[in-house]
């Protein structure tokens, strides 16, 4: 979709559905580029900095990441861990899991 649009205003859920299969498929630096660029084509999407927080954590930029859930946070001040995974369709895989874990150790809280 991206290719065959180039300009279409809605490219940053074309990336971040991109990004999500990089993400899931351990491809963490393709899924923060993608992550970026969607984020700065709409900086009010909220799974943008779940992905890019995620994929930071993942790749070992801690301090990246808690900067990045804290624009989150920002954007969604009811967000918690527990509310992640009731709306996550992945709450009950193991890459659900361990995403929620990655929001989590960034600054998420619990509950």
């Amino acid at each position: 979709a991206c290719h065959l649009s180039p300009l279409d205003p809605h490219n940053y859920f074309y990336d971040i559905m991109t990004a999500f299969a990089d993400m899931v498929n351990g491809d963490y630096a393709a899924a923060t580029n993608l992550a970026v660029r969607s984020i700065t084509a709409n900086p009010r999407h909220t799974s943008s900095y779940r992905v890019l927080a995620i994929t930071q954590h993942f790749m070992g930029k801690t301090d990246d990441a808690k900067i990045t859930v804290r624009k989150l946070m920002a954007l969604e001040l009811e967000l918690t861990i527990k509310r992640h995974l009731q709306s996550h369709p992945a709450s009950n895989q193991a890459t659900g899991q361990a995403w929620a874990s990655a929001l989590q150790a960034a600054g998420v809280p619990p509950n």
